[in-house]
């Protein structure tokens, strides 16, 4: 059976403070405002998702843009085994076809 470390057995969980505040420090959030073309960006980004969509289950765009960089590595990484060569090997050919 696992048991906290003796270090720490005898600390009091954390309790953030409640209420309204203007700068609230503790839930390590800014009192600066975000940049305008920050908020613009992230609206127009939010704007071109089809959230009513399913992402590409073969995630084209990422393996295109992985293997861009580094085609045995990342088509290793995207075939979740470094070991499964043929696997790697079929999504690299498969990104290939894709770009």
């Amino acid at each position: 059976m696992y048991q906290l470390n003796e270090k720490i057995k005898d600390l009091k969980p954390y309790d953030p403070i409640q209420g309204s505040y203007r700068v609230r420090l503790d839930a390590n959030e800014s009192f600066l405002p975000l940049p305008q073309a920050l908020v613009e960006e992230a609206k127009a980004a939010v704007e071109r998702t089809a959230f009513n969509r399913y992402p590409d289950p073969a995630a084209r765009e990422l393996c295109r843009q992985a293997t861009a960089r580094d085609t045995y590595r990342a088509a290793a990484l995207l075939a979740r085994y470094e070991k499964d060569k043929e696997g790697a090997a079929r999504l690299l050919a498969q990104t290939l076809q894709a770009a």
